[in-house]
């Protein structure tokens, strides 16, 4: 197990390596956060843009307490690349990722597994302050969210 532990983190580390550092002064930084549904699990995400990349803090949750899966909880990290297009008002992005998930069995016994993960989706800017996006995490599903620009 921790030799997926340090593989993951190279391939994180990796990956911000192989996307080119280009800065977009109309776009700017800007903060997101994200709401995503898939099955039974629910998800929170926390993101940060900095140049043209995205760094985000994702966390994965139950979303039934009734469900018979043995899913309890998960969180991890995506690092995204991102182009500016349209005039600067959308944004699309696409990237890795490395979750780590728990399940507990009838046994109480807890497992848990790394998962290596993608995400894509669009960001569209109102205006220089807030903006929105839609996207899909292969771990989080369908991600809505809501980008503020500082």
């Amino acid at each position: 197990m921790f030799k997926k532990v340090i593989l993951s983190i190279l391939l994180v580390v990796l990956s911000l390596g192989i996307f080119p550092v280009v800065s977009f002064a109309e776009v700017g930084n800007y903060f997101n956060v994200s709401y995503g549904s898939k099955e039974e699990k629910a998800s929170f995400a926390f993101g940060n843009r900095f140049t043209n990349s995205i760094l985000e803090f994702g966390y994965i949750l139950k979303n039934d307490k009734t469900s018979t899966s043995d899913f309890d909880f998960g969180m991890g990290l995506d690092v995204l690349y991102c182009k500016d297009i349209l005039e600067d008002q959308l944004t699309l992005y696409v990237g890795p990722g490395l979750y780590h998930n728990w399940y507990s069995k009838e046994t109480n016994q807890t497992k848990t597994e790394f998962k290596f993960t993608y995400s894509l989706g669009i960001q569209w800017h109102m205006d220089e302050s807030l903006g929105f996006g839609l996207g899909y995490h292969s771990e989080r599903g369908l991600t809505g969210q809501v980008i503020c620009t500082y």
